[in-house]
């Protein structure tokens, strides 16, 4: 509760006052003495003072567009956040200092997300600054910190307004580049008899004329143009015919590496929104498969204005999904939920809530079995007794000493902290606090469930000590594999299946998924591939073969993997394994025609927007 301002302050007048009892001087006595006594004073109320108002704070937040309320937000568009601070108590706050914590998906763009100043009963304290999401997905408003000091800066107080509000941020709209021009290109007739639809319908569009003929509908007929000619001509109109698209994107652990709007499901999300809108404004059908190695979320091909929100809600909510993993380090994930819980809630790591007495360490510290030992000291081969025996000593020697070790002793604190934490948040049952402070594995996936609630990014690595991939999620092939046979068996005309899908590090295992594209090119359906890709490394060059037979990297690739340092090489090697594995997925869905995109590429959404029109014109009979 005491700044480092109030410490010295207590400090110099305890020394004023001592020095004047003891050098018998009277005055210095009393200036001492008065000043304590005032001090301790503005201890005292500014202590009942938290205790009066403890509770009779509340926050009112407004976000909204130039037209009015926003009940969900849209990407790359500015928003206004309006929080207010309101004091429902009688008593007047000197100086409060209120921080709204931003989402990681939204940017302040003007305006400031802090500000202090006195918060009497009657006017609230009010934060507003313009703020835009740079990516689909969801922000959550967790609340206010309030810093809670009295006009000298002696004394301080940090509490936390929970807000919880969410809102939901759909995909942009497409801009001219990802929309199809609205002009007609071929002016031919339809093949006879060529139509796969089961309701061939009229069009309102002309598109050519020709003799009359018996049995022609008489509406059809021209007749200015028969009047000219002095014979009958009938209209021929263009043939509606929507044609089907089915997304199939992918959301497993792989793509969602990197946080909300910096990852590889981003830009998939992106892409798929981009086209689905494209295609409802040539009134076609879109369909959307979300799929990972659980589970499948699958729209079937439909349009309209109900459908197309329900597939932009359902890519926000995909988009908003954070990434876990099995094997984390307790070290790594334990300092960032530790500072999580103490700005969000940090009533429940105080003393009166959650004790940890300092003298437990010592005592009874950290159980030597429930420590992560080396893989050194856990791989080690009995074929070898000394090594083995003197990997097992030190094992020893450092549990010994992390007995009496201070950094160990405060990540103890903080896990028994957290533990208790967790155990009552999420429900653990009465030996929660046990297992979660034993069980590293519990103990991490808690971890990151906390972390993924609040949108918090956590330290994953990508390989293992091994050098395996640890999101390779072989499972999602099979999955997509079944879900596109039964699309294609499901299928009514020639359609196009749009796969988005992470196969960087899986292009040895794509026997299900090419015998599956395999019969939907028999069926006569288009097929693409769509790979993400890592949002700081290069692109794969066109020529991808050059670089990976004799490892040539044109311009800015070049420069690129020029680099000496130790980091640089370990990128290096990296890249050159991605343009390798981007390689091999082209050249095995090359041998079935099937085109593989990079989903980095800015061109990927003309490019797949460019086959839909392709497709359309095949449905018409039109040769390309």
């Amino acid at each position: 509760m005491l700044t480092l301002r109030g410490w010295w302050f207590l400090v110099a007048i305890l020394l004023l006052a001592g020095l004047g009892l003891t050098a018998g001087n009277p005055l210095l006595s009393l200036a001492g003495c008065t000043l304590l006594g005032w001090f301790l004073a503005q201890w005292f109320w500014f202590a009942v003072r938290l205790r009066l108002i403890d509770g009779k704070i509340r926050i009112e937040r407004l976000v909204r567009y130039k037209h009015g309320m926003a009940e969900s937000l849209w990407a790359n568009r500015r928003f206004n956040v309006r929080v207010r601070a309101i004091n429902t108590s009688p008593w007047r706050l000197p100086f409060v200092q209120a921080v709204d914590r931003v989402p990681p998906l939204a940017d302040v763009l003007r305006g400031s997300a802090e500000k202090g100043g006195p918060v009497p009963g009657d006017q609230p304290l009010e934060i507003s600054y313009l703020a835009r999401c740079g990516a689909c997905g969801v922000v959550r408003f967790d609340g206010v910190r309030l810093t809670v000091s009295d006009l000298q800066g002696f004394f301080v107080h940090v509490m936390f307004i929970r807000d919880g509000s969410t809102l939901r941020v759909l995909p942009a709209l497409a801009d001219a580049r990802g929309r199809l021009a609205g002009v007609k290109r071929h002016n031919q007739l339809p093949l006879l008899g060529h139509h796969a639809h089961r309701r061939p319908g009229t069009g309102s569009e002309l598109l050519d004329l020709r003799e009359y003929l018996p049995g022609d509908p008489p509406k059809m007929i021209a007749w200015k143009a028969s009047a000219r000619r002095d014979r009958l001509m009938t209209k021929e109109f263009e043939s509606e015919v929507p044609v089907r698209c089915t997304l199939f994107v992918d959301r497993s652990h792989s793509v969602r590496v990197g946080g909300p709007g910096s990852n590889g499901l981003s830009r998939l999300v992106d892409i798929a929104s981009a086209v689905a809108q494209a295609s409802a404004g040539r009134k076609d059908l879109t369909g959307l498969c979300l799929f990972d190695e659980k589970s499948v979320r699958y729209l079937r091909p439909a349009r309209g204005v109900r459908h197309m929100a329900e597939v932009m809600n359902t890519l926000a909510e995909a988009a908003a999904e954070m990434p876990s993993a099995d094997d984390v380090p307790v070290s790594l994930l334990l300092p960032l939920a530790f500072g999580a819980v103490q700005d969000l809630y940090p009533e429940f790591l105080g003393p009166d809530n959650n004790a940890f007495p300092f003298w437990l360490p010592w005592w009874s510290p950290h159980p030597a079995y429930a420590r992560r030992h080396s893989r050194y000291s856990r791989g080690v081969r009995w074929s070898r007794p000394l090594r083995s025996l003197a990997l097992r000593l030190l094992a020893g020697l450092r549990d010994l000493a992390a007995r009496y070790w201070p950094p160990d002793h405060q990540s103890y604190r903080r896990r028994k902290l957290l533990s208790a934490f967790f155990s009552v948040r999420y429900g653990l049952a009465p030996g929660g606090l046990a297992m979660l402070l034993e069980d590293d594995a519990l103990f991490a996936c808690q971890a990151q469930r906390f972390l993924a609630e609040h949108q918090i990014s956590a330290p994953l690595t990508y390989y293992d000590t091994c050098g395996r991939y640890q999101f390779a999620a072989a499972g999602k092939l099979d999955i997509l594999a079944r879900t596109l046979l039964r699309a294609v068996g499901r299928g009514r005309d020639n359609e196009l299946f749009v796969l988005a899908v992470d196969v960087l590090e899986l292009d040895d295992q794509l026997g299900k998924l090419l015998a599956a594209v395999k019969v939907a090119l028999a069926r006569h359906h288009q097929v693409l591939v769509v790979c993400p890709w890592p949002r700081d490394f290069p692109l794969p060059p066109r020529d991808i073969r050059a670089v990976v037979a004799e490892d040539r990297f044109p311009g800015e690739l070049a420069r690129f993997m020029r680099s000496t340092t130790v980091q640089a090489m370990a990128r290096k090697a990296t890249v050159l394994r991605l343009h390798r594995a981007f390689a091999g997925v082209r050249r095995s869905f090359g041998k079935l025609g099937v085109p593989v995109l990079c989903a980095a590429d800015d061109d990927a959404t003309a490019l797949i927007l460019a086959r839909l029109e392709r497709l359309r014109t095949l449905e018409r009979g039109v040769p390309t």
